[in-house]
């Protein structure tokens, strides 16, 4: 009993720590009428979760929250758009948020490719780490 006990409070810790930078397991899948609901937090220069789980064609709703002190975007690029950003080439024709501090918003998407990110293109921000990634498992 007592290393099964120690085997649960071991499982129920690394399950439960909540820390920041941690993957965001596939739940149900989400489907155009009833998406998946994800809820991210946008700060100084990060998302949380960083990487999320998703099934080919899954349609989420993204909750953002800006925790941080300054103005963040939360929106879907691809490699291609992540290359023209870099570039000085124009940002994405996907929607996006874009957040004063305090402030939350919605977007609801279909996950095509998993070869998407979810970035923050702010001047400076991608360059500076915030960005995030979809993994099809």
């Amino acid at each position: 009993m007592g290393r099964a006990l120690i085997a649960l409070v071991l499982v129920i810790a690394a399950c439960g720590s909540g820390e920041t930078g941690e993957a965001v397991a596939q739940g149900p899948v989400g489907t155009p009428d009833e998406p998946r609901v994800i809820s991210v937090r946008a700060s100084e220069f990060r998302f949380d979760p960083d990487a999320i789980g998703v099934a080919d064609g899954e349609t989420i709703t993204f909750e953002v929250t800006n925790s941080g002190s300054i103005l963040h975007e939360f929106q879907l690029a691809s490699a291609i758009d992540v290359a023209n950003h870099g570039e000085g080439g124009d940002p994405p024709s996907t929607e996006k948020l874009s957040l004063r501090p305090g402030e939350r918003g919605a977007i609801t998407v279909t996950i095509d490719d998993a070869a998407f990110q979810f970035v923050c293109f702010v001047t400076g921000h991608y360059e500076a780490g915030m960005w995030g990634e979809f993994t099809i498992p």
